[in-house]
């Protein structure tokens, strides 16, 4: 199963999905940070983060 294109993931538009075995994780958008279980915004575009948010079955 995808979970990223059947939509099964909760990464929202500011972070990307990748497809994992059993799973996904999801990527933080340059410009984003984790906050919590949601990605924001970052005021400083120039902070890319690379914060990696996994859930299992």
């Amino acid at each position: 199963i995808n979970e990223c294109t059947l939509g099964f993931d909760n990464c929202g538009s500011e972070a990307r999905c990748t497809n994992t075995i059993g799973s996904f994780t999801c990527r933080c958008n340059v410009g984003t940070q984790v906050m919590g279980s949601r990605v924001q915004i970052l005021m400083n575009a120039r902070s890319a983060l690379t914060t990696v948010i996994v859930k299992q079955d």
